[in-house]
């Protein structure tokens, strides 16, 4: 249906629903009506395919085989494993850059003002039980924090707007600016390092390496950067 890790950030937005707003039985009644009958089909589709190059039929469920071998087994730690903290001092100010300390304060300010009206920020509480909860798992990716971006820069939009009248306008269109010529400099020098440099080295080792037929070829742990297509040659 989706992508297993996609409901985690959901999970505390469910608490508030049915402990704070009452909502059991009609929650209850929607797991019933809604839910399990949409789990089934897909347990029972994913069986079913699985089964086809199978003796008997046998019933898979691919949500928790998915926990199961990333979590429980923590083989995802092939792929990399890093600390509690990674997220917070590389993967995050890699995707914010420049405005990442006014992404944190936007967070914050939104939260507290949020809390002094008497209401309840569930944008920021699923935005912090979403970082902590994958700041557990050992192994990190930058493209899990994605599902988290479009909140963050709400907080960010919303601390422009608050201080505006405090710092002034002058100010805030300087941090613009800034912001501006950062994230373009930043980028600048992603694309020159990523696709002038490195793609560079790795062409000068593809014509050393596969000419002489190597067993194995370890490329960068990178997802975004289509090694294989840059090594790969059909006549060779």
């Amino acid at each position: 249906m989706i992508r297993n890790t996609a409901p985690i950030g959901w999970i505390p937005l469910l608490f508030i629903k049915v402990f704070r707003d009452g909502t059991f039985l009609s929650f209850l009644a929607s797991a019933l009506l809604v839910a399990v009958p949409i789990i089934f089909l897909s347990v029972f589709f994913d069986s079913y395919i699985y089964s086809l190059n199978q003796p008997q039929f046998t019933w898979v469920i691919t949500s928790f085989n998915f926990l199961k071998v990333n979590v429980i087994d923590g083989r995802s730690k092939y792929f990399g494993d890093h600390p509690f903290w990674f997220y917070i001092v590389a993967h995050l100010p890699a995707i914010f850059n420049v405005v990442y300390p006014f992404c944190i304060y936007g967070v914050y300010l939104y939260t507290k003002e949020t809390l002094n009206k008497n209401k309840s920020p569930e944008i920021m509480y699923m935005t912090i039980f979403y970082i902590i909860i994958f700041s557990i798992i050992s192994h990190k990716e930058k493209r899990f924090m994605l599902p988290i971006v479009a909140f963050v820069f709400l907080a960010l939009g919303y601390l422009l707007v608050r201080k505006t009248r405090v710092w002034g306008k002058k100010v805030i269109k300087s941090i613009i600016r800034l912001s501006i010529i950062g994230e373009i400099l930043i980028h600048l020098t992603y694309y020159i390092h990523h696709n002038l440099w490195v793609m560079t080295d790795y062409m000068l080792a593809k014509n050393q390496l596969l000419n002489s037929h190597p067993h194995s070829l370890y490329t960068m742990k990178r997802f975004d950067q289509p090694w294989h297509s840059l090594l790969h040659s059909p006549d060779e």
